[in-house]
């Protein structure tokens, strides 16, 4: 750690703790907090950053990409799969082999809701 830079840059009750933070020399650096699009600084979700720059870098690896956020409420039939892959730990893919009971109801119900035919249509 450059202790100056950490003083310069970190409020002083956090100095100590950042110093004791464990460098990795074998990952590029990512920034965690970055500016929003109106160039303000925003923390309300750092995680979120932290996140969202990892799977940037993953995706990098993987060639051409796209990515649409969509707010969960917009996308039910995602969230509640995420959401019963997680809760229930399913971790195969049960949704390419048919997907839970409730999935094709849910899709639509959301097609229906958007005005698009359902999926059995």
């Amino acid at each position: 750690w450059n202790r100056d830079r950490v003083r310069q840059f970190i409020h002083e009750d956090d100095v100590e703790m950042v110093l004791q933070t464990k460098l990795s020399f074998s990952r590029e650096d990512v920034m965690v907090w970055s500016f929003s699009a109106n160039g303000s600084y925003n923390t309300r979700s750092p995680r979120d950053c932290l996140v969202l720059n990892n799977l940037r870098a993953l995706l990098h690896t993987a060639g051409n990409y796209h990515i649409t956020y969509v707010h969960h409420s917009l996308n039910r039939v995602a969230s509640e799969i995420a959401a019963s892959v997680t809760r229930d730990l399913r971790l195969q893919s049960y949704v390419a082999s048919g997907g839970p009971c409730w999935l094709m109801a849910l899709i639509n119900l959301e097609a229906a809701a958007n005005g698009l035919s359902s999926a059995t249509d």
